[in-house]
């Protein structure tokens, strides 16, 4: 079930992430607009790896209490 969640949400921000590389065009004339919108890029893929590795020290601790608990 949480893969799914994960899943789900890595989609989610890879959709948000195309649509803000679109303003690292020529579109956008204004350079500080380019710039804060990197930073926003940065920003949101960050968000993901921290949630991404929040969930894989999840399932490693979890892991492990099962193990200590057979044990």
């Amino acid at each position: 079930m949480l893969n799914n969640v994960v899943e789900m949400l890595n989609e989610c921000f890879v959709i948000i992430t195309v649509y803000i590389i679109h303003g690292f065009s020529f579109f956008i004339p204004n350079k500080s607009v380019r710039y804060d919108i990197g930073w926003v890029y940065i920003s949101v893929v960050a968000i993901v790896f921290l949630i991404n590795i929040a969930v894989i020290i999840q399932k490693i601790v979890l892991y492990i209490i099962m193990k200590i608990k057979r044990f």
